[in-house]
């Protein structure tokens, strides 16, 4: 669009996959208005990320490193810091990083690989391959993996976002 033509613009999980993230952020503020906002959303870095990270690590770990080779932008510019620098680069000001978290609850290792299958394309790949016995092995790999994550008998495994807000 023409120079200015928008008050604010959001990017959710754009500057992940960018091949050059400071220009794409110069492209939203070019397009914005002056004092307009811009707000980005990419996932943190993938240890403040055990909903995503262990079931691939376990793919990895039982399948091979082939298996789990998906997703590799998973967390790029996942640290609040390097986020706001980013963004700063671009020319934008009053850059404000945090971390957004919550918690994808699951009763065990297998609902929450269930819902991985279903609700990711990354891993409904995967889980469509699989045998019996390899879905079997790396729900149990998953298992070890999540435990530090049980609370009260159930899951409660970490998702955790960048959220950055600036001005033009």
């Amino acid at each position: 669009g023409p120079d200015g033509s928008f008050d604010a613009a959001t990017s959710r999980l754009v500057l992940m996959a960018a091949a050059a993230p400071v220009a794409t952020l110069r492209e939203l503020r070019r397009v914005v208005a002056p004092g307009g906002r811009i707000a980005t959303v990419i996932w943190a870095s993938l240890d403040r990320n055990p909903w995503f990270a262990a079931p691939r690590e376990a793919i990895a770990a039982v399948l091979g490193g082939e298996r789990a080779s998906f997703a590799r932008a998973f967390g790029k510019l996942g640290d609040p810091a390097e986020a706001a620098d980013v963004h700063r680069a671009a020319g934008l000001t009053n850059v404000e990083a945090t971390l957004l978290r919550e918690h994808a609850p699951a009763a065990d290792a297998a609902e929450h690989w269930e819902r991985l299958a279903r609700e990711n394309g990354h891993f409904r790949r995967v889980a469509e391959a699989l045998t019996e016995a390899e879905r079997e092995a790396v729900v149990a790999d998953v298992a070890a993996r999540l435990e530090p994550y049980r609370i009260a008998g159930s899951l409660q495994v970490p998702r955790t976002l960048v959220l950055v807000t600036a001005r033009h």
